[in-house]
């Protein structure tokens, strides 16, 4: 992926190009794997593609957002696929058919980065407002977490989900409690 609209991948043991992918119009902007490897999630400026690894070809295709695609992420339980555009909105999507399945509320800024927490209750979001936590249950807004100094450039969830860490341009990085928002150390 990158600012070529090829996606390239290649055998980590011997170094050689195993395959590629050419189906975007633009440059790609996101990738996540599903846990099973059999399916890889890409986005370009304008659409998300579910490949389909076996047989090395696109799947589905999933349009709907009015602006830039800037983020995709697949759930834990690979059956959801979340974007965010540059229409303001993050959407959920379902894997299996490409149907828009909700879009969450109340997005503070244009998110750049989406992150389920591994337990697939929330999705975070990373904005330069700050990082946003949905409760997927509801859609609703979990918690905010306010910018650290500098942009947040990157952001996980520990695999119990109950800490967020978040690093960015003040080359510091910081846990947050995934539930309240509250920062709980920084190093």
């Amino acid at each position: 992926g990158g600012e070529n609209p090829l996606i390239l991948f290649w055998d980590l043991k011997t170094g050689w190009l195993r395959g590629g992918f050419a189906g975007h119009s633009s440059g790609v902007t996101s990738l996540a794997f599903s846990r099973d490897g059999k399916t890889l999630v890409s986005c370009d400026e304008h659409e998300v593609i579910l490949w389909d690894m076996a047989k090395l070809q696109g799947r589905m295709s999933i349009r709907g957002h009015t602006g830039r695609i800037a983020s995709a992420a697949l759930s834990p339980d690979d059956r959801t696929v979340a974007t965010a555009g540059y229409d303001g909105t993050v959407r959920l999507w379902e894997a299996a058919s490409g149907r828009e399945a909700r879009t969450l509320t109340r997005v503070r800024a244009l998110v750049s980065h989406l992150a389920f927490t591994p337990d697939g209750k929330a999705l975070a979001g990373e904005s330069i407002a700050g990082i946003q936590i949905w409760d997927l249950g509801t859609g609703q807004e979990r918690a905010f977490i306010k910018p650290q100094k500098g942009v947040c450039r990157s952001m996980c969830f520990s695999p119990d989900s109950r800490t967020l860490a978040s690093g960015g341009s003040d080359k510091n990085v910081r846990l947050w409690d995934a539930v309240t928002g509250q920062e709980r150390a920084s190093f």
